[in-house]
């Protein structure tokens, strides 16, 4: 589902990366990459692109596919970095696919043409567990897999999906 409209999640996702570009002078997503590869939770990467299993992650396995170069929105890559973003796509869920199984996945393309401080990425929910009483009461979200050990366990098998 696209919006014709700039709201919700992406539009607060901007306004704060506005914000911290003001503040900071860079971005804010480049900024939490290199955190997230301090904190070893790097999945796997290619030349256009980073997976990463992001920190407080909601769910078990989530992931977020972010490109290397500051872009905004997902027309502006060119034809390498679509052809990169397929394949670090396909290996994210055939790693997955060895480490959960078959499951059902959720996707959520967070990017704009009408916010330059906005960091064009990709969310990935994998559907492992069913939302209970505290996620959907509460949202406050319980995950079971940190994100740390999603990425060690992920590079471990992505060694045999490459093979």
């Amino acid at each position: 589902m696209a919006w014709p409209v700039f709201t919700g999640t992406i539009e607060k996702e901007a306004r704060a990366a506005s914000r911290y570009t003001k503040k900071h002078g860079s971005c804010i997503y480049e900024d939490a990459l290199k955190t997230e590869i301090e904190r070893g939770r790097v999945l796997t990467e290619n030349d256009s692109f980073v997976a990463i299993a992001p920190f407080a992650s909601r769910f078990a396995g989530e992931s977020m596919v972010l490109p290397k170069r500051h872009i905004t929105y997902l027309g502006d890559t060119n034809k390498k970095e679509r052809g990169d973003l397929a394949d670090i796509l396909k290996l994210v869920l055939k790693t997955n696919k060895e480490m959960f199984g078959d499951i059902a996945y959720n996707f959520s393309f967070h990017d704009t043409k009408y916010s330059p401080k906005l960091h064009m990425h990709l969310e990935i929910y994998p559907r492992i567990l069913n939302l209970a009483g505290v996620e959907l009461g509460q949202n406050v979200f319980v995950n079971t897999l940190p994100p740390e050990d999603y990425a060690e366990g992920f590079r471990l098998k992505v060694i045999s999906v490459k093979n």
